[in-house]
């Protein structure tokens, strides 16, 4: 998780669960509860939605720097560019790759799936 994520992720359950609602415990309770799930869809939609961009991103640099390098195969400094691109394409494909499984598991489970969409997948 993104060190800026996660501490908006902290402040938005705390300012959800701080937010006044009167009625019964489980009235209340419940309330609270819709408040942090707001909260977290809105955290979702701006804080994760440039995964897919970032990756691709980072593969589309990634490939640049190799086709570079087919052409000058004796240059330094892109051998050590593009090794430094692989590890932040793989950091960032791993976690375009996480999500994707979360929102595979989260599908099939809202249409009642027993067993998780992307373990038949896989």
């Amino acid at each position: 998780m993104n060190q800026g994520v996660g501490k908006d992720y902290t402040e938005r359950i705390r300012n959800a669960c701080n937010t006044p609602v009167k009625g019964t415990t489980m009235f209340e309770v419940t309330q609270k509860l819709k408040q942090v799930k707001k909260s977290l869809k809105e955290l979702n939609n701006t804080g994760y939605c440039s995964i897919q961009i970032e990756e691709a991103k980072a593969f589309n640099k990634l490939i640049q720097i190799q086709e570079h390098l087919n052409q000058n195969p004796w240059d330094n400094e892109a051998m050590e560019e593009e090794r430094q691109v692989q590890q932040l394409y793989k950091i960032k494909n791993r976690a375009y790759m996480s999500f994707l499984k979360q929102k595979l598991k989260f599908n099939g489970l809202e249409m009642g799936m027993k067993t998780p969409l992307y373990s038949i997948v896989a």
